[in-house]
């Protein structure tokens, strides 16, 4: 059975500047080397600054141009002692942060038992969401939007919410992209 290659750097695919750090990981020890957009035979492809054992990394890669925020292809070919396995990851430079168009619950008010609602975010861009109800901090917002967990990037992303009490509650939404930059914070204002 054909090696695994699994890509850890960039994360998702998207780096935030036009020079970046990859880095792959393969079940076995071995060789890699790679092609941006051509694919090429291993013998032909250039090989990763780093490549012994099973973490493979290219330090400082700038083969996409500055400005080029296009999908791209980087062709990897790994050579074990079972012979080569193929992956190609897409790969792109996202500069900029997602803008979050706009964010509500619906319903709002919630006029019945049991108060129930659903967190709605619209961003300019695939993003995976968090929210809170009491950081404005990514990283420490607690709750996660739907496909979060999955890094299932959408424009529209939803969470249903289950709220205690009566009373007006605030939440804190943001988002993160592909290249893991976070957006600005939204305020949603949830009236029971």
């Amino acid at each position: 059975n054909p090696g695994v290659i699994k890509l850890l750097k960039p994360r998702f695919g998207a780096a935030s500047k036009s020079v970046f750090d990859v880095a792959v990981e393969t079940d076995n020890d071995a060789s890699c080397r790679f092609s941006l957009d051509n694919n090429f035979e291993y013998e032909f492809m250039e090989p990763f600054t780093n490549t012994s054992g099973t973490i493979h990394t290219i330090q400082g890669f700038s083969k996409i141009a500055s400005g080029d925020t296009s999908m791209h292809k980087i062709n990897v070919r790994c050579r074990d002692q079972k012979g080569i396995t193929f992956k190609s990851f897409d790969i792109n430079v996202d500069p900029t942060a997602p803008q979050l168009k706009s964010a509500f619950a619906f319903p709002n008010p919630i006029i019945e038992k049991p108060f129930t609602t659903a967190l709605a975010v619209e961003s300019d861009e695939p993003a995976i969401c968090k929210f809170s109800s009491r950081s404005k901090e990514f990283d420490k917002m607690e709750g996660k939007f739907e496909g979060f967990d999955d890094g299932n990037f959408r424009l529209i992303n939803k969470q249903p919410l289950t709220v205690e009490n009566e009373s007006s509650h605030t939440y804190f939404i943001a988002c993160e992209n592909r290249a893991e930059l976070i957006s600005d914070v939204k305020e949603v204002q949830v009236k029971v």
